[in-house]
């Protein structure tokens, strides 16, 4: 009984390490990891992770290609249902999701939440990972389980690090290939109301240039205006003009 005890630590021991140097991508230890005969490629650790999971997310390239190479799965799935795909793409690792793509990566793979690596994409505003999955036949208009589509979490997320230019530049991207900018959450929100929460002018304005309506209330029987009216002047100025 204690031997097997202090074989189930060393396994746990040496799971935590694998993990530790996937996730740091060291390319050479990577390589000696991998040719180990007791070390599979697509070992998972304690939440379903595999080593591309990891390598996935830090943006570790040369480790990526080198498990690839290897065999591993691209199509791996965590106990979220999360993929190495999802991983790179919300974490702005476009040569990743490149390689992912060579490799039969499913763009329209969905995780627990019903989430597809479009979305994961749309909340870190990575506009040229977008153009890449819209490439492989991603579904603008697929919702989660919150009824958010892609083009919601590219207003809904705020994110300081990304200049405005950019925030537009992604949401014109998701109307030009289709996204509805009239579609609501299951709180009956739009795009515009996030935008206008998010005092992201700009893109208020390209969306009441798409003829979204800014008196459309949510579920709660509350109108935009309402809800935006100690938000900027000019965004509330943008609003009032189209009653």
């Amino acid at each position: 009984m204690m031997r097997m005890r202090k074989s189930r630590d060393v396994e746990k021991r040496d799971n935590i390490a694998a993990e530790e140097i996937y996730r740091d991508g060291l390319e050479d230890v990577v390589w000696l990891l991998l040719t180990r005969s007791d070390v599979e490629s697509d070992q998972q650790d304690r939440d379903g992770r595999t080593p591309l999971s990891w390598a996935a997310e830090m943006g570790h390239e040369a480790a990526v290609r080198l498990l690839l190479g290897r065999g591993a799965d691209p199509e791996s799935k965590d106990k979220n249902d999360e993929t190495p795909l999802m991983w790179a793409a919300g974490n702005r690792n476009e040569g990743i999701v490149k390689l992912l793509f060579e490799r039969g990566a499913d763009p329209k793979s969905k995780d627990k939440n019903g989430c597809i690596p479009l979305i994961w994409a749309a909340r870190n505003k990575n506009e040229g990972i977008v153009k890449l999955l819209f490439e492989r036949g991603a579904d603008p208009e697929s919702k989660d389980e919150d009824g958010y589509i892609p083009l919601i979490w590219a207003v809904r997320t705020k994110n300081e690090g990304i200049i405005k230019s950019k925030n537009e530049g992604i949401v014109k991207l998701f109307l030009e290939r289709g996204a509805d900018p009239k579609s609501k959450d299951k709180n009956g929100h739009t795009p515009l109301i996030w935008a206008a929460r998010n005092k992201s002018e700009g893109i208020v304005k390209l969306l009441l240039e798409r003829g979204v309506d800014p008196n459309s209330k949510n579920v709660h029987g509350k109108a935009l205006l309402s809800l935006a009216w100690d938000g900027p002047a000019a965004i509330v100025g943008l609003l009032q003009s189209k009653f």
